[in-house]
This record gives C-alpha cells, structure tokens and sequence, in this order.
C-alpha cells in the first residue's frame, strides 16, 4: 500500500483527496515508484513534481472500472501529471520555498 506523507503528516491512502496551494509557490511532491513499475525497470525510481498548485488523490474513485490514479498539476508551470497508484511506493508532498524552472 501506498504512503503519503502530507507536511509531515501520514496520511490514510484508501481516501480520497484533492489538496491545494495557490500562493505562487505551491508544492514540491516527491513520488518514489515500485520496483517492478516500468519506470524503475528502467531506472527511473522517483520524480519532484515542483511548484504544484494542485495534487489529487484517487480523483477516478467512483471510476469502478478504471485503475486508480493520482494527478499533480501546476498552474504555475502550466503543466500537469497523472501517475497510477499501483505503481507508488510513497509520496511525499512539502511546501515550495520557490519557484523553480520546469525543464521540458
């Protein structure tokens, strides 16, 4: 089962959520993969989604046939996620101290 560590916080991952942060800096959302996901197949075990203004936990949840998924969206960067959450280990969401860059 997945863990999300909201600022420090544990929170239950059977819920649903759908967190935000609008202040120009949002937040940094740290994704650790399971091992046998395909990004860390091919050496890809984590991603930091920067300056996220939104996260979504389990936003398909009535989707009954659907595989559940997490979203992270930027406003800031313009630019936005999806990532499914049989293949998380952990997320770990933290404020932004700044705004840093998106690199394409």
């Amino acid at each position: 089962m997945t863990t999300i560590n909201f600022l420090g916080a544990e929170l239950d991952s059977t819920k649903e959520y759908e967190l935000m942060k609008n202040d120009g800096l949002g937040f940094n959302i740290t994704v650790v993969y399971t091992p046998d996901s395909w990004r860390a197949q091919k050496g890809h075990t984590t991603d930091t989604f920067k300056n996220c203004t939104e996260f979504h936990w389990r936003f398909n949840e009535n989707e009954p046939t659907n595989e559940k998924e997490s979203a992270f969206e930027s406003d800031i960067h313009a630019e936005g996620r999806t990532r499914k959450i049989s293949e998380l280990v952990s997320v770990v969401v933290e404020y932004a101290t700044e705004a840093i860059p998106y690199v394409y």
